[in-house]
């Protein structure tokens, strides 16, 4: 496909900043004329205020007027139906849907966790959602195999990627994945009931049990990082060791691409000679015990990467500070 020619009036640096000052004073007139416009109609609408307010009460009155002659009078409308078409429009009654609402204060994400903790799963519906990480997953995969030597795309690719993993991992479960989590929960503590392991009610049951495997006691509290785990913990409580293995297997695959990419940067800074002389690893692992008390190879996936994510803005500030 032919590649398409830019054409422009400006030849040099200094009409460049002349059409910059002529694009300002465009701006500035029209968010002039925008606001003499927007006063004008706020003017045009307090003038015309108490007129429509007239206008509005004379409408509701002739309304609720023919509401109480239709209701008074049944007999003016034909035999099966509820309208009677007159010169100026039809009149009758309007028969709509029965809706449900909810009382003041509820949500409706705290009735539905309230419905699946009391095993009410009929009154909940759910629908499938487009998984755009896995999308943006696929779509690098593509281009990191499309790319022949592109090695500075692929790096550029895997730093964003490292980025935006670790803020996935940090960010809050999904109201879908909650509920996943409360109907595992409670075929564990089903499980556990029935095997006589606890005879402890649901909802202290599953704050116990989230506590142990987590040290949470919501699964609202829970982010990316802990849901493989504690969903492979429920499982693994109901009496399902093959479906606790599979989540399990994800949680550890997470884990391992994490520690790749960190021992991969570690690799890369040692290279640059940026930690001599105990190098990155070393480093990181004094971070590691500070930050979150055990050595880095006993980190979880979302720990591993904002560590990695703490190594290299450490390594741009040293970086910054040799130049």
């Amino acid at each position: 496909m032919a590649s398409k020619t830019i054409e422009t009036t400006i030849r040099t640096a200094e009409e460049l900043g002349g059409v910059l000052g002529e694009y300002a004073q465009a701006v500035l007139d029209r968010e002039r004329v925008e606001n003499a416009l927007e006063a004008g109609i706020a003017r045009l609408r307090e003038e015309a205020r108490p007129e429509l307010e007239t206008l509005k009460a004379t409408e509701k009155a002739l309304l609720d007027d023919m509401a109480a002659y239709a209701t008074l009078h049944p007999e003016i409308f034909p035999k099966g139906r509820k309208s009677l078409e007159l010169a100026h429009g039809t009149v009758g009654f309007r028969t709509g849907q029965p809706r449900v609402t909810l009382r003041r204060g509820l949500k409706e994400e705290d009735l539905v966790e309230r419905l699946m903790q009391d095993g009410i799963d009929s009154l909940i519906r759910t629908r499938p959602e487009l998984d755009r990480d896995q999308a943006i997953r696929q779509w690098q995969e593509v281009l990191r195999r499309d790319q022949a030597g592109g090695r500075v795309m692929a790096r550029r690719l895997q730093s964003w990627a490292g980025r935006r993993a670790a803020a996935a991992a940090a960010s809050p479960v999904s109201p879908a994945q909650v509920r996943a989590l409360i109907l595992e929960a409670r075929r564990a503590w089903s499980e556990q009931t029935r095997i006589g392991m606890t005879d402890q009610g649901f909802d202290v049951w599953r704050k116990g049990a989230l506590w142990d495997c987590r040290r949470k006691t919501s699964f609202r509290a829970l982010d990316q990082g802990d849901f493989d785990v504690a969903l492979a913990h429920f499982r693994r409580l109901a009496g399902d060791p093959r479906g606790a293995g599979e989540q399990e297997a994800r949680a550890a695959g997470d884990l391992r691409r994490a520690l790749w990419d960190f021992r991969r940067l570690c690799h890369k800074y040692d290279a640059k000679g940026l930690f001599a002389p105990a190098g990155a690893e070393a480093y990181c692992q004094e971070i590691a015990k500070d930050a979150f008390g055990k050595p880095v190879c006993e980190l979880e996936a979302d720990q591993v990467r904002r560590l990695s994510l703490t190594l290299a803005a450490r390594a741009l500030a040293k970086r910054g500070a040799a130049k």
